[in-house]
């Protein structure tokens, strides 16, 4: 048992969280005078959680310019992930006829970029925590504008898939660090509204890439889609070159690389070991069934009541009402507004309703009763995606209806509230494996989003679009039920305790 647990400790460290002093755990008597007095320069106060040190290279006392400037790369790069691959979907029906293939089939370029995001961080987050983040970032947005200017001259599908694997793969070292990011440079009191504020932005890139360029595609073509890509990318790689690497390890890491290496950033940190086990460490949240429901509950969530909707969209609208590149553009116009609701519910909402709960309680804190709120999403997730579907089967060809797209916000507004609420509650239960389980639930979710890029449109064809709806809501259901059982297992718990 002992040695499972150093083990189990060892895989964290490698893993890494920032690292600070709580300053539950820290005796005013003993703060040094000249801690105090620097604490107090920089703060204003030295009562905060966590505790930094004297360096003012450690990112909590860094100036509130240089960590806003830190923190939008992060959030920006975060969102053009989700931006630039579900752009792509307003110019399927041009990209179909262009490459001589079906909209199913270059449906495919967003999902495949999809399942890179969530691989590749398996393998880039266990480096970072090596050798340095800054440098990944600098390499990755690089990689990514070349494969954009590459995608713009790809004349064939296979050549244009290739392109988009490799921007998958170079924009997917960010997807699991916006937690790590926050906790490095914000207080305890900040870090809930920090958090939400990335989340934010990140959800809003898959809804905000299909609106803006359907317009694009309709007035100037769709190989300006890989241009502005490219410029974007091209911005990105030099605000990351004044950046600073937000990875601290005091009187530990060899920062002084050399040559071509040094001048991107690279570091060492000898402590820190790259390993398979290391790499396959996210892999060991499957030990606790909590996870695995809690990912599969989120997984089917974000698939049926919001990827859905992105992926889908255009092969569905554009022969059904007859819609050009601009027209289908707007459609995405529900999504953004259900994205934004749901998140301000989830995001302080559950803030406040967690302190009101722990009030109750007499200042105990029980991470379950956070599901209350996601009570509220099942039904709008479920709701919305009827709507969506069995009025998409009762709509007349070349008329076009503004009710299906009430179902995709509401629905969407609901899948965000659960995948939130949900995502908060394992952390809440095991903060100490944050990185872990994001990097887990990251992995499937994407994983989950691939596969039905594959068989929902089988099944719509199938059983028709009021068919597949009450599908997707029945197995949502059942994906609710789970949550409430879980929930009453815990709370059973905390009563015992």
């Amino acid at each position: 048992m002992t040695e499972e647990k150093t083990e189990q400790s060892s895989l964290k460290e490698n893993i890494n969280f920032e690292k600070g002093i709580s300053s539950d755990e820290v005796d005013e008597k003993s703060i040094s005078e000249s801690h105090k007095n620097f604490l107090l320069k920089i703060h204003g106060t030295y009562h905060l959680d966590h505790l930094p040190t004297e360096d003012p290279n450690e990112p909590l006392n860094w100036s509130k310019g240089k960590k806003r400037f830190n923190f939008f790369m992060m959030a920006f790069q975060m969102f053009v992930q989700t931006f630039m691959s579900a752009g792509l979907s307003p110019a399927y029906s041009v990209m179909a006829a262009k490459y001589g293939t079906s909209m199913t089939m270059t449906s495919y370029l967003t999902t495949a970029q999809l399942a890179l995001l969530g691989v590749c961080p398996l393998f880039f987050t266990p480096l970072m925590e090596k050798y340095g983040r800054k440098p990944f970032f600098i390499i990755g947005s690089f990689g990514a504008l070349v494969t954009n200017i590459a995608g713009g001259f790809c004349n064939t599908y296979g050549a244009q898939m290739a392109t988009r694997v490799l921007n998958g793969l170079c924009l997917s070292p960010i997807s699991t660090v916006g937690p790590a990011f926050v906790a490095a440079m914000y207080f305890g009191k900040d870090r809930g509204a920090m958090n939400g504020v990335w989340s934010m932005i990140l959800i809003m890139g898959s809804p905000m890439g299909p609106f803006l360029m359907g317009f694009v595609v309709q007035h100037i073509g769709f190989k300006w889609i890989y241009w502005i890509y490219a410029v974007v990318n091209f911005i990105q790689t030099i605000g990351w070159i004044f950046t600073e690497d937000t990875l601290y390890f005091p009187g530990k890491v060899n920062h002084n690389a050399k040559g071509i290496f040094g001048k991107l950033g690279f570091c060492k940190n000898p402590e820190k070991e790259v390993s398979l086990r290391v790499f396959l460490a996210p892999f060991t949240m499957a030990k606790y069934m909590r996870n695995v429901l809690m990912t599969f509950t989120t997984c089917i969530v974000f698939v049926y009541a919001n990827i859905v909707f992105i992926v889908e969209t255009p092969s569905i609208f554009q022969p059904l009402f007859h819609l050009d590149s601009q027209s289908m553009s707007l459609q995405y116009i529900p999504i953004m507004i259900g994205c934004f609701i749901g998140e301000m519910i989830a995001g302080k909402g559950s803030d406040v309703f967690m302190m009101k709960c722990q009030a109750r309680r007499g200042g105990v804190r029980v991470p379950a009763d956070r599901f209350i709120l996601t009570y509220l999403g099942y039904v709008c997730a479920i709701l919305g995606v009827l709507i969506w579907g069995i009025y998409l089967k009762n709509s007349k060809e070349g008329h076009w209806t503004i009710r299906p797209l009430i179902g995709s916000g509401i629905s969407a507004a609901g899948a965000d509230i659960v995948l939130t609420v949900t995502i908060t509650y394992a952390n809440d239960c095991q903060p100490q494996d944050s990185v872990l389980i994001g990097l887990f639930y990251m992995f499937f979710r994407l994983i989950f989003s691939f596969a039905s890029s594959i068989y929902l449109p089988h099944m719509f064809d199938s059983i028709n679009m009021a068919g597949s709806s009450i599908f997707m809501a029945a197995v949502m259901a059942l994906c609710f039920v789970i949550t409430v059982v879980l929930q009453i297992c815990d709370w059973k718990k905390a009563r015992k305790a």
